[in-house]
């Protein structure tokens, strides 16, 4: 069965999830360089994430942060999707 024009497929939806506004802080790892953020939105597919350090489209940073504040610490890898004036989007690679 396909999707009508008027059901996006899985694909959209999935660039579409619903980010919901979330603080925690998150320490990063890009090769050498270490640093620690503030995660301001989370989604399934990544966190947007206010970070001192300049970083590129496209790389790839080892992430790490609490969810729901106080559970253990989740370790993933992410790359930068864009870059903000105050911080870069993250894309969670599963």
């Amino acid at each position: 069965m396909h999707p009508s024009p008027d059901t996006p497929s899985r694909e959209i939806d999935r660039r579409q999830a619903k980010r919901l506004p979330y603080s925690t802080l998150v320490h990063y790892r890009r090769q050498a360089q270490e640093g620690i953020g503030t995660v301001r939105n989370i989604s399934a597919d990544g966190m947007f994430v206010e970070a001192q350090d300049r970083f590129a489209p496209g790389d790839r940073i080892r992430i790490s942060f609490r969810y729901r504040h106080g559970g253990a610490y989740t370790d993933m890898l992410g790359e930068i999707a864009r870059i903000g004036p105050s911080g870069v989007g993250v894309r969670f690679i599963w």
